[in-house]
């Protein structure tokens, strides 16, 4: 597997900093990336992969494969996939859409989003400290909610 990591900062006191993380491999081989203190792209594989965002607004892409995403810190969107996934969205307000398969959502702090369709499998949300949301086109009847404050039909 090839993973190329390149990060850019600008010039005197202003330091901007773009992380583009890629990920290839051949045959099943998954990926572990880990972010920056920058705002990070995060783009899994096909495969089970592992995937940690840092300090920066991260955006996390787990694709297909069972994946262990997290964001960790500020303003994350952390998208699953197809697979059966876990994503945490640590501190921070952040967007997770679970993906197709049964998945499991921990928001942690701040004031999360989660948005859900009815992919036919069971979700397991599990909203924490601050005031979450649920946003729905339609969701599974089974799926099951853990302390979430709000629930909108988009």
């Amino acid at each position: 597997m090839n993973i190329k990591k390149i990060a850019l900062t600008g010039f005197g006191t202003t330091a901007a900093a773009i992380a583009l993380v890629a990920a290839t491999g051949t045959g099943a081989q998954a990926a572990t990336l880990h972010g920056t203190d920058y705002a990070d792209f995060l783009n899994g594989t096909n495969y089970n992969d592992l995937i940690k965002g840092y300090n920066g607004n991260d955006e996390i892409w787990g694709n297909d494969g069972h994946d262990d995403l997290h964001g960790m810190g500020h303003r994350d969107q952390i998208y699953a996939g197809y697979g059966d996934d876990y994503a945490h969205g640590g501190a921070g307000y952040d967007y997770v859409e679970p993906g197709s398969g049964y998945d499991t959502v921990n928001l942690a702090k701040g004031h999360d989003r989660v948005y859900l369709w009815n992919d036919g499998y069971t979700d397991y949300i599990y909203c924490g400290a601050g005031y979450d949301t649920v946003e729905y086109y339609d969701w599974d009847y089974n799926d099951v909610f853990y302390g979430c404050e709000n629930f909108v039909q988009v």
